[in-house]
């Protein structure tokens, strides 16, 4: 960014590109899986749930950086990068229920779920 006038914008159009490619990851798993080449990305479990939380993380990174861009308050920033993670824990825990194929316990992953609401939570609001 040498040209530091256009360093707004690029704060704030960088975090949308990261966007749609969380979007794409969510939504498309195995198909970005082959776009980026992981090693036998067929369409199993594996490939599909590594590449959907590649997705939530990319989201995360990129809430975060696009509340920065915006002015949002570093610490509330924090917070909502949080909340992406968030969803990702709770659509595969008990909507696609995909932890289980991994022998994961639902139950265990509460813990997990109640430390990101209150940190989401604690820096947010």
């Amino acid at each position: 960014l040498y040209n530091k006038s256009h360093a707004d914008d690029v704060a704030k159009y960088y975090p949308i590109w990261g966007l749609l490619n969380a979007l794409a990851f969510v939504v498309a798993p195995e198909r970005m899986g082959q776009k980026w080449g992981v090693e036998g990305a067929e369409p199993d479990a594996l490939v599909t749930y590594e590449m959907k939380q590649t997705g939530f993380v990319l989201a995360s990174k990129a809430v975060y950086l696009l509340s920065l861009g915006l002015g949002v308050d570093t610490t509330k920033a924090l917070g909502y990068g949080n909340v992406p993670a968030l969803l990702g824990m709770v659509i595969t825990n008990f909507i696609s229920k995909e932890i289980e194929l991994f022998g994961m316990d639902a139950n265990q992953q509460w813990f997990w779920l109640l430390l990101k609401a209150f940190v989401i939570g604690s820096l947010a609001f």
